[in-house]
């Protein structure tokens, strides 16, 4: 079955395994007569009790149906019993949140620290964003085995992009700053240097926050 990972990594799947019988206990007028698949008292026990003690890595197994009915076989024209189990697997996302996540938010804070210092120190400024831009390109690189190679974007995906673009933005801010401050616009360059340390963690965080909402939640 196809799995759909646009709310990864808190995305949950739906593991189907298909059990039927083709095996006709005796043909009459009517064609074939199979033995109907009921799993039931014992059996149904047991399937409880092995989906249970499912033990996959990195998931979590939920809650699981059965559902029996019949499907049709062209090559043989004929109708055979089915029946199939859906269970219900949930990702374990800590280790996206606490290796991932928190290591990508603790290089922006030192990107955004470049902030606080004044616009006459531009050298300053913009070594530490570049560095932490450089550090976050070098981190993705790293964590990139864990992430899934999809051809479109997951909300971890649209996370780690947010985090670049807030990086290399106090870069650009500074250098606003710097050469306002060379023409005397001292208001302005105040104005500047007050909006970007509030505006730019609240919009982070605002955004982040709708990414979620439309992806995940």
């Amino acid at each position: 079955q196809k799995f759909n990972f646009r709310k990864f990594p808190f995305d949950d799947q739906y593991l189907i395994v298909k059990v039927d019988n083709d095996d006709p206990i005796q043909w009459n007028s009517d064609g074939y007569e199979f033995t109907e698949l009921n799993f039931t008292g014992e059996n149904d026990q047991l399937i409880n009790k092995s989906i249970t003690n499912l033990n996959l890595n990195e998931w979590k197994v939920g809650s699981y149906q059965t559902r029996y009915g019949t499907t049709f076989k062209p090559e043989s024209n004929v109708r055979i019993p089915i029946l199939l189990i859906i269970v219900e697997v949930i990702r374990d996302y800590n280790y996206y949140i606490f290796k991932i996540c928190l290591p990508i938010l603790l290089i922006l804070s030192v990107a955004w620290s470049a902030l606080w210092l004044s616009p006459k120190e531009i050298e300053t400024q913009v070594t530490i964003t570049v560095v932490c831009l450089l550090s976050l390109i070098a981190y993705n690189f790293i964590i990139d085995k864990d992430l899934p190679k999809l051809s479109y974007l997951t909300f971890m995906d649209k996370f780690i992009l947010t985090s670049y673009f807030y990086a290399g933005l106090p870069t650009f801010i500074s250098i606003i700053g710097n050469n306002n401050l060379k023409k005397g616009k001292n208001i302005i360059v105040s104005r500047i240097s007050f909006y970007s340390k509030t505006f730019i963690p609240i919009s982070y965080i605002l955004l982040i926050m709708l990414i979620y909402n439309l992806e995940v939640i």
